[in-house]
């Protein structure tokens, strides 16, 4: 039960879209969070037109803590930007989606993480994300999601999505400057990517290898995770015929251009070869074999290099 009295409010930033199937097994387990602090749970609905609402609705009735938005269709992307700019004050936010499960831990786990942190660095911007179980139907998990094997560093999350935006928790100090931040929703990627290079630049990104979530899939998506590597190859070269790298560029382009004052120098001029070295296979050749970019996985890094040089991080 979360106490009456407490010094933390955590606002839980919940993006909906006919998620009737789904959504209430994902409500109840962020009311039933073990956490010392009040939760708020604040629900955007991005225009649904399934019972989605009127579940929502109910829960927003039977519970103080819980603020129901209807919205038009804006997409997700524009959804959870729009729940964070508009979010009331809070300590923390934690980004939710709406078809997973929340372990009880969940938030308790990333409140002490950031309140560490912020010990030893007060007013710091701070990003907290984790692993988490990728489940099916049965809600059984059958793997998890990429740990951390490598130092993590702009280097490797501006081409590498491993904080998952269902497993984001961040502190008031990251919240204002997203708030305060002119954002041009076409040029982005993903916003979970976006936040995470953000508190890249600006503060700090934790990152817990203990899974906190039960990370609802469908079959693409966890092929996707890495069910075997043939099935991961094929998913990943899927993507990036689809343009994911493309639209990874882009989004490294926009940041580069919005956030230039608060990078390194020497980070923004890596940043800028990548991007100016794309013109022709040679000019790619030449930037790939001294690059400082990397994912994770060094197979990953690999695969990530042959793709550039073949021109899938191409305009």
């Amino acid at each position: 039960m979360i106490p009456e009295k407490c010094e933390n409010i955590i606002a839980v930033l919940l993006s909906s879209y006919n998620g009737e199937k789904y959504i209430e097994t994902q409500l109840d387990s962020i009311i039933s969070q073990k956490v010392d602090a009040k939760v708020e749970i604040i629900v955007r609905d991005d225009g649904s037109t399934d019972g989605t609402v009127g579940i929502l609705r109910r829960y927003e009735e039977e519970n103080d803590n819980i603020t129901v938005i209807e919205g038009s269709n804006i997409g997700f992307i524009k959804s959870f930007f729009t729940l964070i700019k508009e979010a009331p004050e809070a300590d923390y936010y934690a980004l939710s989606d709406q078809d997973d499960k929340w372990l009880p831990d969940k938030l308790q786990c990333a409140m002490t993480a950031i309140i560490k942190e912020e010990a030893a660095h007060p007013r710091l911007p701070i990003l907290y994300g984790s692993s988490s179980f990728l489940v099916l139907g049965d809600m059984k998990p059958i793997r998890e999601t990429q740990k951390m094997i490598r130092p993590m560093t702009l280097y490797n999350t501006v081409i590498q999505d491993i904080l998952p935006g269902h497993s984001q928790v961040f502190n008031r100090e990251l919240q204002r400057i997203i708030r305060d931040m002119p954002i041009e929703y076409d040029r982005i990627y993903v916003h979970d990517l976006f936040l995470t290079n953000i508190a890249m630049i600006r503060g700090k990104v934790i990152f817990d290898n203990c899974s906190h979530t039960l990370y609802r899939q469908y079959e693409e998506a966890v092929l996707g995770y890495g069910i075997g590597p043939v099935e991961w190859l094929r998913v990943r070269m899927k993507r990036l015929r689809k343009g994911d790298g493309q639209k990874i560029a882009g989004q490294m382009q926009y940041i580069v251009g919005l956030e230039q004052e608060h990078m390194k120098p020497k980070v923004r001029k890596e940043l800028c070869r990548f991007l100016e070295c794309r013109k022709n296979v040679l000019s790619r050749i030449g930037y790939i074999v001294r690059t400082k970019l990397y994912r994770q996985k060094r197979i990953e890094s690999f695969l990530f290099r042959l793709a550039y040089i073949a021109g899938k991080y191409n305009d």
